[in-house]
């Protein structure tokens, strides 16, 4: 179990905090803002606050998981080890960033409740946000930051035991519309020729009747195509998706 000090304890330092530690290494912690009782535990313990007590862990906050309300954050990102961080900090701190803030802010997905413009399904756009602009979208650069922080832990309480975590790949596909043409029923089917024909779409109409006559595949009938595809990538999908979230 490690001890966790921070000035205050919000809604929003639990959530962080929670998606670290527990989520991410599957261990026990404690947040606390009773400075004594901090001082006075002889485990492993972590400040989060603007300057450190002793000589324990220390992360300095930069001030979003103690704020209230929604409101444009001043960010610039910098190159850091193998990935990109966000939300500097000074010397003093184990991490040249706010781990838990900058994790917060991705995790939560703040970006996406400040104004901005949305794409044509009414969606926040991927290419509006921090992580494209700054090339790091496809990264899992809060499990990779996790994973330094740890090591940093590990280099301060050696004592410390994080469980091994075992992994199972699930692959599912979302199919809204199983067939194009086929399994419609005698109503919607005609209904589909004589929409063909009433707006001049002989492709269409052409298609269909291909597809009914067994003549051609239904294009939407892509399910052989899936089963091939899983059975040829499942390893090298399963062991991608396991090293992006391992830590």
């Amino acid at each position: 179990m490690i001890l966790i000090y921070t000035p205050k304890i919000t809604s929003r330092a639990k959530y962080a905090f929670n998606l670290v530690f527990r989520d991410i290494y599957g261990i026990k912690f404690e947040l606390t803002c009773d400075k004594e009782s901090y001082l006075a535990h002889a485990g492993a313990k972590l400040t989060y606050s603007n300057q450190p007590f002793t000589d324990e862990l220390f992360i300095q906050s930069k001030g979003l998981l103690f704020e209230t309300g929604i409101i444009d954050q001043d960010i610039s990102v910098f190159n850091w080890k193998d990935t990109k961080a966000f939300f500097s900090v000074g010397p003093k701190s184990a991490l040249p960033f706010d781990i838990f803030s900058a994790s917060f802010f991705l995790a939560s997905r703040y970006e996406e409740y400040l104004p901005h413009i949305r794409d044509v399904y009414d969606r926040f756009d991927a290419q509006a946000s921090l992580a494209y602009s700054y090339n790091f979208l496809h990264q899992p650069v809060v499990n990779k930051w996790a994973l330094h922080l740890k090591e940093a832990l590990l280099l301060k309480y050696p004592q410390l035991v994080f469980p091994a975590k075992k992994y199972r790949f699930i692959s599912s596909i979302d199919v809204d519309n199983a067939y194009a043409y086929l399994e419609k029923g005698f109503i919607r089917t005609l209904g589909g020729f004589l929409k063909s024909l009433s707006t001049f779409d002989m492709k269409g109409f052409k298609e269909r009747l291909k597809v009914l006559t067994g003549a051609e595949k239904d294009p939407y009938d892509t399910y052989e195509f899936q089963l091939e595809l899983q059975k040829s990538t499942i390893w090298n999908t399963c062991i991608f998706c396991c090293w992006a979230i391992m830590v």
